[in-house]
């Protein structure tokens, strides 16, 4: 059964129709039809969208029966989904919130999780992959990271892929005075960019701080 079967199988038990869903849900009705047809939305709204239909999360999208966990016990393996969005170390993928779509889910070791990245909020992991030059030789252009969406403010110096002016970048960023931060290329052909966060027309947010990637070095 495919992703777009059971959510319809969902939608039907739970007597919801797509209005009611997008409603419910804050989305356009577009959206829930492209579901209808297949479309996997983003993680967060994965989330809400399983709850709403009384069903799981790992049932939704993978077909599993275990009830309302993104944990195999059986096999031992975390559920982490896949985004089809790049963000750029470079000059920036474009942001879209409609189209942050999950790709596939990919199940990481519980075991290699816990003695890595002991504590990490799993409900909260994606993998992203990143384009462009601008991180090396930190990150390779269509590398892969483990980010944690739980982190929406950068509270301390680190890896963290970041929405700015409608674009994502993966950048590292240093905490300065006055509310600000410093947005950093590891590539030296790249100029650091100043946010302001005491500026109301800015339009910066943290998506998540890069806790893995697949270079095999934890951040």
């Amino acid at each position: 059964m495919s992703f777009a079967e059971r959510f319809e199988e969902a939608r039907k038990r739970a007597g919801l129709s797509i209005a009611t869903i997008a409603k419910r849900l804050g989305v356009s009705a577009q959206s829930v039809y492209m579901w209808q047809q297949g479309s996997i939305p983003k993680p967060a709204r994965l989330r809400e969208l399983a709850d709403l239909l009384g069903v799981s999360l790992q049932w939704l999208v993978y077909g599993n029966e275990e009830p309302h966990s993104v944990v195999d016990h059986q096999n031992g393996v975390v559920v982490v989904p896949q985004l089809n969005i790049e963000p750029s170390a470079g000059f920036g993928g474009f942001v879209d919130s409609e189209s942050d779509c999950v790709v596939k889910m990919i199940g990481l070791s519980a075991e290699w999780l816990n003695q890595t990245l002991p504590g990490a909020d799993r409900q909260s992991l994606v993998v992203h992959s990143v384009s462009g030059d601008s991180m090396e030789p930190t990150f390779k252009d269509h590398d892969f990271v483990l980010l944690d969406t739980s982190v929406e403010q950068a509270t301390r110096d680190g890896l963290y892929i970041v929405g700015f002016d409608g674009l994502l970048f993966a950048k590292r960023i240093q905490i300065l005075p006055g509310k600000k931060l410093s947005l950093i290329s590891d590539n030296d052909a790249y100029k650091p960019i100043t946010i302001d966060l005491t500026d109301e027309s800015c339009s910066f947010r943290v998506i998540g701080r890069i806790v893995y990637s697949w270079t095999g070095e934890k951040r």
